[in-house]
């Protein structure tokens, strides 16, 4: 029988290892707290399922206030977040492995009634999905001047300092932060 390399661990790069190749995809659970907080059902999630992964990725984190996509997702776009992310992390490292932090901004799809300033890479609207109606976004740049690339780095730059703070917090498995 051929030896499988799905149980072999693997690098990915500044001291981060999978103990295995098994990654715990990222869900949407709509358990988040009404305030954009971290509720306690999510942590209670990913303290089930993540014991023999190599890997974890959470679920999406809108990034800035106008990026929610959906009722009871959780937030990281301002520091009153860092806590329930905290706790998360260490919910999502408890098996021993690596976890990475989705981030996360809805664009051209969000729900209205959770958005009133609807903003994307572009002002192109949105097809109709089952959750969003077409809507034409404001563009924060004028046609031609940033790429929808260099759009969405830029804003998960500028405003997503709780889940830089957070990602330190995820990327090592031994080591927890504190307070």
């Amino acid at each position: 029988m051929k030896r499988t390399t799905l149980l072999e661990s693997f690098s990915l790069g500044h001291g981060v290892m999978m103990r295995n190749r098994i990654v715990m995809a990222p869900i949407t659970t709509w358990a988040g707290n009404d305030d954009g907080t971290v509720s306690a059902e999510e942590e209670a999630y990913y303290l089930l399922r993540v014991k023999d992964v190599g890997l974890v990725i959470t679920g999406c984190t809108h990034v800035q206030q106008n990026g929610i996509g959906f009722t009871d997702e959780f937030a990281a776009y301002d520091d009153k977040f860092i806590p329930g992310l905290t706790r998360l992390a260490a919910a999502a490292k408890s098996g021993g492995a690596p976890a990475i932090h989705q981030v996360f901004h809805a664009g051209v799809k969000p729900r209205p009634d959770l958005v009133s300033d609807i903003v994307a890479a572009s002002a192109v609207p949105g097809d109709a999905g089952p959750s969003a109606p077409s809507v034409t976004p404001r563009a924060p740049f004028p046609v031609g001047s940033a790429s929808p690339f260099t759009w969405a780095v830029a804003m998960s730059i500028r405003d997503s300092v709780p889940s830089r703070k957070f990602v330190t917090h995820t990327s090592e498995p031994t080591k927890m932060p504190s307070g």
